[in-house]
Formats: structure tokens, C-alpha cells, sequence
């Protein structure tokens, strides 16, 4: 999460700054900690991190971010941005990536 918040804040910061940049990101699976932690003092189930998370990436309305992770985001999350569901599956949602 923190390499993901680091992505986020420098695609921000070269738009503030009015630096080159692409103006996109792409993050892969941001929230992976929070899913399989390695022993209770790391299980951070229950908290808003992922919710904050995924907040703040809607709130970025001119630039795109990209976020492949094998979660769903919180429902409120869901109604304001673009969500492709990615099933390998040819009757559901998109078969892959690419």
C-alpha cells in the first residue's frame, strides 16, 4: 500500500508541479495485505485503509488510475468509477486482460 500511495502522490505531484507525466498509473493488487496477513499482529481486517484507498483514487478526476486487484471495492466506491470485472470466464463480465 505504501508503493501504491508513493504512485498515487507522485502522479499528483507532477500534475501540481505541471511536470511530464503520462497520466496514468497502473497498481497491482494495492490491498494484498489486508487479505492473507501473516500472523494476527498483522491482520488489519476491519479497518478503513482499503476504503480511504479507494476514496482517494476517486477523487482523481483528471488523470487515470488503473488498479488491478482480486477484491471488489466497497459498494459506494463502485457507483463513481469504472469497474471491469475480469472472470476468465466467456459468459461473465471480460475473459482476461488482454
Amino acid at each position: 500500500i505504501t508503493y501504491a500511495a508513493f504512485t498515487v502522490a507522485l502522479l499528483e505531484y507532477t500534475k501540481v508541479k505541471e511536470f511530464p507525466h503520462p497520466g496514468f498509473v497502473v497498481i497491482d493488487t494495492p490491498l494484498l495485505a489486508y487479505r492473507e496477513p501473516e500472523g494476527d499482529e498483522d491482520n488489519l481486517e476491519g479497518t478503513d485503509v482499503d476504503k480511504k484507498f479507494y476514496e482517494q483514487i476517486a477523487n482523481i478526476k483528471d488523470r487515470q488510475v488503473i488498479v488491478l486487484e482480486n477484491r471488489d471495492p466497497p459498494e459506494n466506491i463502485r457507483d463513481e468509477t469504472k469497474m471491469i470485472f475480469f472472470s476468465k470466464n466467456v459468459n461473465i463480465g471480460r475473459y482476461g486482460l488482454f
